[in-house]
């Protein structure tokens, strides 16, 4: 079985949840080659055998485009001790963007020394919000797309701030648009059926590595939970972090898309393939990460809201009293 390294702060499990959940894992893995055999070569996936002519001519099957393809991530599980939701949360369709900041985490209420990276705003704070009353949490927030009107709310200001910075580079010249949502006359988050295309106008400068960016958190330590909500933006970032030998976060919470609006990224145009999300999920494994939670966004067939943690060594005896 694979161990897990001390973490400053534990991320707290029942006795015996990691084992079960390790085991869930290692059967899975087991099971894959006969599971991926059954999605491409049969079931709803596949159309009616080949004829030996067109078998010259045969091509790749690829999963739907739905949320079912982000099973290949691995099983969820265990759940931790003091998991809970931070920011808005509301079910159904959703009509504005506004409508679902929520990211899931384990332990923050009581968690000492607690530091939040969130990449990612568009000038909403409602997980700023929720953080700053329900947690001792301090909260530094990237987004370089904002408006320069934007500014950290007064109420806030005492424990948020925003650093106008994206993680990754600046897209090549004819590349640099973006999807953007126009607020409401009242100045509230506009709604994303009104949508329209608009030319990006970002200084090389507004964008920074991973490392980069934890060095302007002034951080000597890895952060406490990395939240993300950027569009596709996520698979680069995870890279970089995952590539960090000092500064893995203890948890990830994220929204994860295999589709993505933003041509600036490389894979624009095209889904992410299963094989990238296989890939992503034993990358994330292999760091000692485990997949706490997933809530699949019914509003979107391609995106899924992920909560992965690293539990401490402590967190293996940890109980529930």
């Amino acid at each position: 079985g694979r161990t897990y390294p001390r973490a400053r702060m534990s991320v707290r499990f029942l006795d015996g949840d990691i084992e079960r959940a390790q085991l869930a894992r290692h059967t899975w893995e087991a099971a894959l080659p006969a599971t991926l055999e059954h999605l491409f070569n049969g079931g709803d996936y596949a159309q009616s055998p080949l004829r030996l002519s067109e078998s010259l001519e045969a091509s790749d099957y690829n999963l739907r485009a739905r949320n079912a393809r982000w099973d290949l991530l691995g099983p969820v599980g265990p759940t931790c001790i003091g998991f809970e939701a931070y920011g808005t949360e509301r079910d159904g369709v959703f009509a504005s963007i506004n409508d679902d900041e929520s990211k899931r985490a384990c332990g923050l209420k009581h968690a000492v020394d607690c530091t939040v990276i969130a990449i990612g705003s568009n000038g909403q704070w409602g997980f700023e919000t929720s953080l700053v009353e329900k947690t001792g949490c301090v909260v530094h927030t990237f987004d370089c797309t904002v408006d320069e009107r934007v500014r950290v709310p007064g109420k806030l200001a005492h424990r948020v701030q925003l650093h106008r910075k994206c993680i990754g580079k600046l897209p090549e010249i004819d590349r640099r648009w973006a999807l953007h949502v126009p607020s409401r006359p009242n100045g509230s988050p506009g709604r994303w059926r009104d949508r329209r295309w608009v030319k990006w106008e970002l200084a090389p400068d507004a964008f920074a590595s991973y490392a980069e960016i934890v060095a302007l958190t002034g951080l000597n330590a890895p952060p406490t939970l990395l939240k993300m909500d950027i569009e596709g933006h996520e698979w680069g970032v995870l890279e970089q972090v995952l590539g960090s030998s000092t500064f893995k976060p203890k948890q990830i919470a994220m929204e994860m898309h295999f589709q993505t609006q933003f041509p600036g990224l490389s894979w624009f145009g095209r889904n992410k393939s299963p094989a990238e999300i296989l890939q992503m999920g034993h990358a994330l494994t292999n760091a000692h990460y485990m997949l706490v939670s997933r809530v699949d966004n019914h509003a979107c067939n391609h995106c899924t809201e992920v909560l992965y943690a690293i539990p401490s060594n402590a967190s293996q005896r940890a109980r529930l009293l």
